[in-house]
């Protein structure tokens, strides 16, 4: 059984876990009723199968894992069914006490298509054992005197798959780890690579897979995806992936001769000994730590020769402007959507730098993206809404945006360019002034967008008092330089954009949305510390970065802060999306934290 483990061990956690999503009207269903880091359990509880018939089970099993040198266990009741009818049929949960509590399991909608041709054996030939181990040439059996290590070895391995070895900064790298079993084992991840220096972007979904049949030198293997990812590197270099490690046991037959009394056989009692093999099997079990081999890939610069609008997209696109708002009073905000779509690192582009003529105010603008992640380079659209405000009435020119990007393919720049448009501002209205509340937007949870709220506003009150705070210095510099009064009466306001570096994750929050939320998180606190610290492409990985924070004085508290922190954001960004839930502590964590970094 592969199992990823997830979550914080020291609470127990209880699951339903189908071979299969989707089975056919004669074919079995294997489920396991997983309980994880238990203290005590009691009283298990199989559910009513309404719609399933129970062919085998249950089947116990039990076992330890251990995880950065941290000891976890699990039990298992697992059953074999078979599905009534064809539809979208129900898996209840099973019911069990754990640690003094009455728990329930979660419930599961398997799909029943129409019967297919009877198989010669429609059920699992193992019941218990992981689907990826179900296959013709499963090699459980020892001989009397065989090794079993060497048939370990052989038969039971991981493997690191990468699609190529050597790419441009922002071109993705198609990394698969997977599990390769000819035997009866159980697996489990204990370590996981750190991809540092690289933005990951998971692919699949290994836990709605189901295993997949491959030769490797003339030998038929299952083979199980542990993760594929599309791997975006940030910078120039040599990295080397570090490798996946598993814990395994694995279960033999060991064949051993039985021990015969022939003094009294007749001839023929003889012949049929010699003739059909006297031997019984015995069970052994071994424990064995398996790892994928680490291998270096390279990172090559963008070429020199780079537009002035270029800011680090990769891949191919195409670019459309719209104005929303064609006519608004002075004062009130106009909005303007900018598309960007195509196939390339998507996430990592920010908005295109736009030159507004003077007597305009404009705020980050909101993002909106659809992606697909299964296929590399990840495709997709992502819409930048402008928020920009007139001082003054009149027909207004804005001007076109530009937006580049290289293309991999053939080592090219492109720029693309939007249409000029006419703005119509009209003379400004009289607002009155409210006291109403402004309410949280519809489905949004009232907890979650004061949260966000609060920490947006104290993000930007921190940015305003250090732009304070320069410009009083600057004006205690040049206090004894006189002001040439040609040039006084040509002063104009000077505008001020002020970026929150973690916008993205508080638009994540306020749209529920928990990868992209942990993902903005890393990737803020990473562009901070790499900037801070000036990191070269091949020394961007966190304990290079916090050995550096470290001899530039920053305190433990904060170091362990951030260590912790990045570790947050790796384990949740391990578990399937559907698992992913937002912790809006981080958030305030984060914050706390680019300050510390900006004072080192």
């Amino acid at each position: 059984m592969l199992a990823i483990v997830s979550g914080v061990f020291g609470q127990a956690k209880f699951n339903t876990i189908p071979g299969s999503l989707s089975i056919r009207q004669n074919e079995a269903l294997q489920v396991s009723y997983m309980i994880e880091n238990p203290q005590s359990v009691g009283q298990f509880k199989l559910p009513a199968f309404r719609d399933f018939k129970v062919v085998q089970g249950p089947i116990k099993t039990d076992g330890n894992i251990i995880t950065n040198g941290q000891y976890s266990n699990y039990l298992s009741y697992t059953y074999v069914l078979m599905p009534l009818k064809k539809g979208r049929l129900q898996l209840p949960g099973a019911t069990a006490m754990i640690d003094g509590k009455n728990v329930t399991s979660n419930r599961v909608v398997i799909e029943v298509t129409d019967a297919v041709r009877a198989q010669p054996n429609p059920y699992p030939r193992n019941p218990g054992i992981s689907l990826f181990r179900q296959q013709p040439e499963e090699d459980y059996q020892l001989e009397e005197k065989e090794d079993a290590a060497e048939k370990i070895k052989k038969n039971l391995f991981v493997k690191l798959e990468l699609d190529r070895k050597s790419v441009f900064i922002g071109e993705p790298i198609v990394a698969t780890y997977k599990l390769f079993t000819r035997l009866r084992s159980e697996s489990r991840v204990t370590k996981r690579p750190s991809l540092n220096g690289f933005s990951v972007y998971d692919m699949i979904e290994p836990e709605k897979l189901g295993p997949d049949v491959e030769t490797l030198n003339g030998k038929t293997f299952m083979t199980h995806i542990i993760r594929k990812t599309q791997l975006i590197p940030l910078q120039e270099g040599d990295f080397e992936l570090e490798p996946v490690i598993l814990d395994n046991r694995i279960s033999f037959t060991r064949m051993v001769p039985v021990e015969k009394d022939r003094t009294n056989q007749s001839p023929l009692e003889e012949m049929f000994d010699n003739l059909f093999d006297s031997r019984r099997g015995v069970t052994e079990t071994h424990q064995v730590t398996l790892s994928s081999e680490a291998k270096q890939i390279h990172i090559k610069p963008l070429p020199p020769g780079a537009p002035a609008s270029f800011n680090g997209a990769v891949g191919k696109f195409d670019l459309k402007g719209r104005l929303v708002d064609t006519a608004v009073a002075a004062g009130e905000p106009a909005q303007y959507e900018l598309s960007i779509e195509g196939k390339g690192n998507l996430p990592l582009i920010n908005a295109p730098a736009w030159s507004l003529p003077t007597g305009f105010h404009s705020l980050d603008p909101q993002v909106k993206e659809t992606l697909d992640k299964s296929v590399a380079p990840m495709t997709g659209t992502k819409i930048f809404t402008y928020s920009i405000t007139p001082d003054s009435s009149g027909k207004i020119l804005l001007p076109a945006i530009e937006f580049s990007y290289f293309d991999p393919v053939s080592a090219r720049y492109h720029s693309l360019h939007t249409d000029s448009v006419y703005l119509v501002v009209g003379e400004p209205q009289h607002r009155k002034q409210s006291n109403e509340v402004i309410a949280a937007p519809a489905g949004k949870s009232r907890k979650v967008w004061l949260y966000s709220g609060g920490i947006s506003a104290a993000a930007l009150l921190v940015a305003g008092l250090v732009l304070l705070v320069r410009k009083r210095r600057r004006v205690q510099r040049s206090a004894a330089e006189p002001v040439a009064p040609e040039r006084a009466a040509d002063a104009v306001p000077v505008i001020v954009e002020i970026r929150d570096p973690l916008i993205h994750a508080r638009q994540a929050m306020e749209r529920e949305d928990a990868t992209a939320y942990y993902h903005a998180i890393e990737l803020a606190l990473w562009e901070a510390v790499a900037a801070r610290l000036d990191l070269p492409g091949s020394s961007q990985q966190k304990p290079v970065a916090l050995a550096m924070l470290a001899k530039r004085g920053m305190d433990a508290g904060d170091l362990a802060a951030l260590e912790g922190c990045w570790k947050t954001c790796d384990w949740i960004l391990y578990l399937p999306p559907s698992a992913h839930r937002i912790d809006p502590a981080l958030l305030g964590t984060a914050a706390t934290l680019l300050g510390k970094i900006a004072e080192v």
